[in-house]
């Protein structure tokens, strides 16, 4: 999974959390892009009820996801200190 800006996102993200290189590299942007394609993908198919997921490093497990609709008003977004990107492209995204 790697692209002409794959080391900066790295870099940036080790550089905005602490986290060595190695686990930016390996963890937190993959699962960033990863989360990234499959919003982008459920909203290809927005007026399905569920969608399975099986995108991504061969050792993320197959999801599946469901939606509901219903209004469910203001919303806020909490992201914790130890996955940042990884956590915030999987909330803000799905809103």
């Amino acid at each position: 999974m790697e692209g002409p800006l794959f080391e900066d996102f790295v870099v940036a993200e080790s550089s905005d959390t602490g986290k060595p290189l190695a686990l930016a590299r390996n963890l937190d942007i993959p699962r960033a892009i990863a989360n990234l394609r499959f919003f982008a993908h459920l909203a290809q198919h927005a007026n399905a009820d569920e969608l399975r997921h099986i995108d991504g490093p061969p050792d993320f497990l197959e999801s599946l996801s469901y939606t509901v609709r219903k209004p469910i008003g203001v919303v806020g977004l909490v992201t914790p200190w130890n996955l940042p990107l990884y956590l915030l492209s999987w909330k803000l995204v799905h809103l």
